[in-house]
């Protein structure tokens, strides 16, 4: 079966986001990392960057949780609070996207794999708009055992097996690679769909910090990929817009 794919790509709607956001008083700031959040009597109080302090009622995290505990100071609630999730099991992967200047195969839109976890997918069969007229863009992944994530060897071997199947299922792809990008252990999911991880996902607020919120892949919502991702943000929106009309200055740390 064919999957299908935002036409446009994801940056029309990041754009048709942005739009809302700033039609509604709201700025983007980029470039800025959050180094930590400055707490106070059980809320944040403001996101510390290298150059800026950002004062808000309400913070959003979007952080994987992996990386989160970095934000809170240490030996703080926060901090202890943000470290039990800290070791969920993640999901990484190794991909390639493949940009064509030809069709390269037209009678196949998806092939995954099972034995050898390996995913292929022309993106721009079901979303033509995704690639220029007459060529095609190609997504390839090979998911990753932790093991081959922290070893050199095994995630070569990898990256082979993923060639290897470009090679089988869509022959004389090198000759027509326009634009080729590699990502060769990139994070996919925040967290892996194990039960060990069910048991201890990401809520929609801190019980340290009351005004601090979680969207992303890592939250408890029962769905999958971006769904959680979109549904867990419409969610922490919501839990923001209950509250009084003067309290809803946001800042997000992402």
């Amino acid at each position: 079966d064919a999957v299908g794919y935002m036409s446009g790509g994801f940056r029309s709607m990041y754009d048709a986001f942005l739009d809302e956001l700033r039609a509604h008083g709201g700025t983007l700031v980029t470039g800025e990392r959050v180094e930590r959040l400055e707490t106070e009597d059980g809320r944040v109080v403001a996101a510390i960057t290298a150059s800026e302090r950002y004062e808000a009622d309400a913070f959003v995290c979007t952080l994987p949780p992996q990386d989160a505990p970095a934000i809170a100071r240490e030996r703080s609630d926060l901090r202890a609070e943000l470290e039990q999730w800290a070791g969920i099991e993640d999901v990484r992967a190794l991909c390639m996207d493949l940009g064509f200047s030809r069709e390269v195969r037209a009678n196949l839109a998806l092939v995954f794999e099972i034995e050898r976890d390996l995913y292929y997918s022309i993106h721009s069969f079901t979303t033509p708009d995704l690639a220029p007229a007459g060529g095609q863009l190609l997504h390839a992944m090979a998911y990753l055992s932790p093991e081959e994530v922290a070893n050199a060897e095994l995630l070569q071997r990898r990256k082979d097996e993923l060639v290897a199947g470009l090679d089988l299922h869509f022959a004389g792809w090198r000759d027509a690679i326009a634009v080729e990008r590699t990502l060769s252990a990139v994070r996919v999911v925040g967290a892996r769909q194990t039960p060990a991880n069910r048991k201890r996902l990401v809520p929609l607020r801190s019980a340290s910090a009351a005004n601090l919120y979680f969207a992303g892949d890592a939250r408890d919502v029962p769905l999958n990929l971006s769904q959680i991702v979109l549904a867990s943000a419409i969610e922490v929106a919501d839990a923001i817009a209950a509250t009084p009309a003067s309290l809803r200055e946001t800042t997000t740390v992402a």
